[in-house]
């Protein structure tokens, strides 16, 4: 029994038995061109990895979607272990718990140091049953009941690493009391609205390996916007510009924000005399986080809702995983959406909407010989558009 007798290899990435069998250790970039009947990951990246570089994510998805799969000598009998602490919305747990395939090929087991409910625990080998109950501290002997550990790394990252809560995480912007869904029926505050937005992130090719359209319409009444519609898309350059023009055929008054960046650079360029409501975004040296963050300020007061369908459901997920995503364009469209709104929208001259705020009612009375025409005004970057509209 002598494990140094049977042994044939001993390296730093693979021990060899003499009857043939071998266990390898190597980072995930590294395996392919191996074979296993087991694998188990350990931790693909840790936070602190995750924190610094978002792409070091993204690998780590594509390798447990791609790469690892196809490790397996037996699709069969082949095992694959997956262990982790949580880093929040949007890491590799939750891609296992919302991917249709892959939730029905894994089983998941959540181990909390300190439980928040009650749950029984069976031993795959031995059928040990362990029942564990609210309050129950997992690592009792290593640290205590945890309080030193939580004034050490602080609650929110307590919460997230140790107790399995991705809700709780720093590396997400979003939190669940942010997101407010409107109780007023939609017709209704479509009705008492000022404006009607609708605001466009595009890809810089277009090709269907590209990046998405990220698409948000919303309405505003007063300082409340209401986000109704939400979707992200491969569309190419005339797609996306005929997008724009249809918009604007159904309602002349909406305002359109396009990221001058990109095919929204060319799309303003392009559209400029046709399309009257467009609006140039410019973030500037602010990056995606910092963007969504001031838009996050708005929603954590509650003046920006979201109206309840699959769409918008949709969007408010992609918010709170964000920047743990593989695609964040419908996540841009929202934020620079947000914080034309609330922050860069003219005063006096409203951009691409007519409304009462900015058109003059004729007087009525016939006796009244002073009489006016009525006029329109839209504003396009530094170009103030007045169309006579009687």
């Amino acid at each position: 029994n002598d494990i140094s007798k049977q042994l044939a290899k001993n390296s730093a990435t693979c021990l060899e038995l003499r009857n043939g069998g071998r266990t390898y250790s190597v980072a995930m970039d590294k395996f392919t061109g191996f074979g296993s009947d087991v694998i188990i990951n350990d931790d693909l990246i840790s936070v602190a990895d995750a924190r610094m570089n978002g792409a070091v994510l993204l690998h780590a998805r594509d390798y447990f979607k791609t790469t690892m799969p196809s490790r397996l000598n037996n699709k069969t009998t082949g095992v694959i272990w997956h262990i982790m602490q949580r880093i929040g919305k949007g890491d590799i747990s939750d891609l296992i718990a919302e991917d249709k395939g892959l939730k029905l090929i894994y089983s998941h087991t959540e181990l909390q140091a300190i439980s928040t409910h009650e749950q029984t625990l069976i031993y795959p080998c031995s059928g040990k049953v362990k029942v564990i109950n609210k309050g129950d501290l997992l690592w009792s002997e290593r640290f205590g009941d945890y309080t030193q550990l939580k004034m050490e790394i602080g609650t929110e990252d307590f919460n997230t690493q140790y107790n399995q809560d991705p809700g709780e995480s720093k590396l997400n912007v979003i939190k669940e009391n942010m997101i407010h869904w409107v109780e007023t029926e939609l017709n209704e505050f479509k009705r008492i609205s000022e404006f009607h937005y609708a605001s466009h992130d595009c890809p810089v090719k277009d090709k269907e390996t590209s990046d998405f359209h990220g698409f948000n319409e919303a309405y505003s009444s007063g300082n409340e916007l209401v986000i109704t519609d939400a979707t992200e898309e491969h569309l190419g350059y005339v797609s996306e510009k005929n997008l724009l023009i249809r918009l604007q055929t159904i309602d002349p008054a909406i305002i359109q924000i396009v990221e001058d960046k990109a095919n929204g650079a060319a799309l303003i360029q392009d559209l400029n005399k046709d399309v009257s409501g467009l609006v140039a975004f410019n973030p500037g040296t602010k990056s995606k986080t910092q963007r969504l963050e001031l838009a996050s300020i708005y929603m954590e007061q509650g003046i920006v809702r979201f109206y309840r369908n699959e769409h918008t459901e949709y969007l408010v997920q992609q918010l709170k995983k964000f920047p743990l995503l593989e695609h964040d364009d419908i996540v841009d469209a929202f934020s620079q959406l947000v914080i034309y709104h609330y922050t860069q929208r003219q005063l006096g001259v409203y951009t691409g909407a007519f409304s009462y705020q900015n058109i003059i009612e004729l007087n009525k009375d016939e006796n009244v010989a002073n009489k006016f025409s009525l006029y329109g005004a839209t504003i396009n970057g530094e170009v103030i558009k007045v169309i006579e509209l009687q």
